[in-house]
């Protein structure tokens, strides 16, 4: 019987575990699942840009996730400009230190908006305007923004 059981509990784990999924992951280790990613998530808002005026907007919705930063080049690792983003530890005192603030929908942003201007490389270029005067550039990974019907 204790056989039996051991075999069964063997069978079961092999069926719930393909060896085939391993894969490296960002810290050299190797993890038995492939990691999704935001973007995999049907739920993951991204920020819109509109056919007709270029205009850039994201509405906030509980039920799907956003976390979008603007730099100040076309590069990660630069300066932090803007956030757009559902969590409130990333919103609440702009604890990234963006030059203009944190928030979680666009519509948030008051007297300021945001432009598509075109796509450099991997970034969407944008302007952030007050009124219609310029006030900044922008860039957006290209993988979170995207055209609206």
């Amino acid at each position: 019987m204790k056989s039996t059981l051991t075999s069964l509990l063997v069978f079961t784990l092999s069926c719930t575990r393909p060896a085939h999924t391993t894969h490296p992951v960002a810290d050299g280790a190797l993890s038995l699942y492939p990691k999704p990613t935001l973007l995999d998530e049907p739920g993951f808002t991204k920020l819109a840009i509109s056919r007709q005026d270029s205009t850039m907007w994201l509405r906030a919705d509980i039920q799907r996730d956003h976390h979008i930063f603007g730099y100040e080049q076309p590069d990660t690792t630069s300066r932090k400009l803007l956030l757009l983003s559902l969590f409130t530890d990333s919103v609440q005192g702009n604890p990234h230190q963006c030059l203009y603030g944190a928030y979680y929908e666009s519509a948030s942003l008051n007297d300021l908006h945001l432009t598509f201007v075109r796509f450099t490389n991997a970034f969407a270029e944008s302007r952030l305007l007050s009124g219609a005067k310029p006030i900044d550039t922008l860039y957006f990974r290209k993988e979170w923004v995207m055209w609206t019907p």
